[in-house]
């Protein structure tokens, strides 16, 4: 076991998740890899809270089905760091859980009361 109580595979996993281009025989410590969680979740986060706003906001439809699935994308990439994330970043995580749930039909019920709304202020 090392860092963490981690096998060496599993650290190797961690670090090909969190650090692109690392080059083989290069030397990760410990602070270096909690940064690198942490700038990964943060970004993460970002542009799935991003993709959630534009989803519920945008007029387009083209527009929300492409955020909507990249937010999909963000909440998998969260999903597969969890298990090295820290406590507190879990929480993190666990609070944007909700964003996942966002549905096509939400969005589709969220279509059908602008068309209401527009038809009564319309009249």
């Amino acid at each position: 076991m090392g860092l963490f109580g981690l096998s060496k595979k599993e650290k190797e996993a961690w670090i090909a998740i969190v650090i692109q281009g690392k080059k083989s025989g290069m030397q990760i410590d410990e602070a270096l890899l909690k940064n690198a969680t942490e700038i990964y979740i943060t970004q993460h986060i970002r542009i799935l809270e991003d993709s959630v706003r534009i989803v519920m906001e945008s007029k387009n439809q083209k527009t929300r089905e492409e955020r909507y699935d990249l937010s999909l994308q963000h909440f998998d990439a969260l999903s597969k760091i969890q298990k090295y994330a820290d406590k507190a970043q879990k929480n993190r995580i666990a609070q944007h859980r909700l964003f996942s749930i966002i549905t096509p039909k939400m969005i589709k019920e969220r279509q059908r009361i602008i068309r209401c709304l527009i038809t009564v202020y319309d009249t």
